[in-house]
């Protein structure tokens, strides 16, 4: 595959797929209005009635403002996709000033982050220096203060930040041996540091980490896979489908039949707490898996509600049916098992619509 095909078809996904944004190549001062001071006064002297409307001005003027500012590696070309007139899609950017040294190690720039952990794919060829592992882990951690100190996580040692080096060009000794050298899988400072080698001529992947670079693994074989790499059509192939109604319908159901093929196992040796456990982790675990394996799970949360909603009719049916509750004590328990077998589930769901 031609190489600067591949990496603009990896990039498109990594962006549309991964929901990863661009880095803003600018420093702090050039991320301040020009008249940032001039808003800052207009702010101050607002009176409480007209605040919020000046406030939300200033927040589409600084919007537009960095929608202006250049990115790493130059701006893409056709990275807009438009229905007639209005945009309906385009590349998310970031600004971490702190990032933006990075760029001499790097043709592009990609960062996403929530709340516990911030990912950085540095692409790059033969032509660029190497980043090793003790440069990247000082810019890991200056990118952990700076991402705790503005979403106000309070713990910095919990947020995780993770550097993946994409490399492209040929993969010989020097290169797998530069790539084990310097990957670093653990640490109590939860910096993790990841080398993946493409060579893109001869299609071909390696990395020394293989299970953690398995999300970017999976892309560049679709890449490689792929016979239409332009922009709208992965778009339009990814949007397909976000909604699955046979999964739906299927995983409700799933959870439902082992969850009670187990209540009916454990119940032959009397330990109560093992049902409870099953009505509480087996329809997580079957939701999971279910849409996990999703490729567009930007609707997982509401899916998941659905299919949650089919397993809770179906297992009060069967309640009400066999052992309807008598008394205060036991409609207590039947509300503390619904509550507990739905948070579970839907807290899933959005881990799994943030982790896309």
């Amino acid at each position: 595959m031609n190489k600067t095909i591949f990496e603009r078809a990896v990039l498109d996904r990594l962006l549309v797929e991964k929901n990863f944004s661009l880095l803003i190549d600018a420093d702090q001062h050039d991320l301040d209005l020009p008249n940032e001071e001039d808003w800052q006064r207009r702010l101050e002297q607002s009176e409480p009635d007209s605040w919020e409307a000046n406030f939300l001005a200033y927040l589409h003027e600084r919007e537009q403002h960095l929608e202006s500012l250049p990115i790493v590696g130059g701006e893409l070309t056709q990275s807009v996709i438009q229905r007639g007139e209005a945009i309906i899609w385009s590349p998310d950017k970031i600004a971490i000033p702190a990032l933006r040294e990075l760029q001499q190690y790097a043709k592009r720039i990609l960062v996403k982050i929530d709340g516990l952990n911030t990912q950085i794919i540095l692409i790059t060829d033969a032509n660029y220096p190497r980043p090793n592992k003790a440069l990247l882990i000082q810019y890991a951690n200056a990118v952990r203060q700076k991402v705790v100190a503005s979403f106000e996580l309070g713990k910095n040692n919990l947020h995780s930040v993770s550097i993946t080096v994409l490399m492209l060009g040929e993969i010989d000794n020097d290169v797998r041996h530069f790539a084990k050298q310097n990957t670093k899988r653990m640490g109590m400072d939860r910096n993790f540091i990841h080398y993946v080698c493409v060579d893109a001529l001869h299609e071909h992947i390696w990395t020394p980490t293989p299970i953690r670079s398995g999300s970017i693994k999976q892309v560049i074989k679709a890449t490689f896979s792929s016979l239409d790499h332009r922009l709208e059509t992965l778009f339009n192939h990814y949007n397909a489908v976000t909604v699955s109604w046979p999964r739906i319908v299927l995983s409700g159901l799933g959870a439902f039949i082992i969850t009670t093929a187990m209540n009916v196992m454990v119940a032959s040796f009397d330990i109560g707490f093992l049902s409870m456990l099953s009505r509480i982790l087996v329809p997580t675990l079957v939701f999971v898996i279910a849409f996990a394996t999703m490729k567009n799970r930007t609707q997982a949360y509401k899916q998941i509600m659905f299919s949650l909603l089919i397993y809770l009719t179906l297992l009060l049916a069967m309640l009400f049916y066999f052992s309807p509750p008598g008394n205060f004590g036991e409609w207590l328990n039947l509300a503390q098992l619904l509550f507990l077998t739905s948070m579970p589930a839907l807290i899933i769901g959005r881990v799994l619509e943030i982790t896309r």
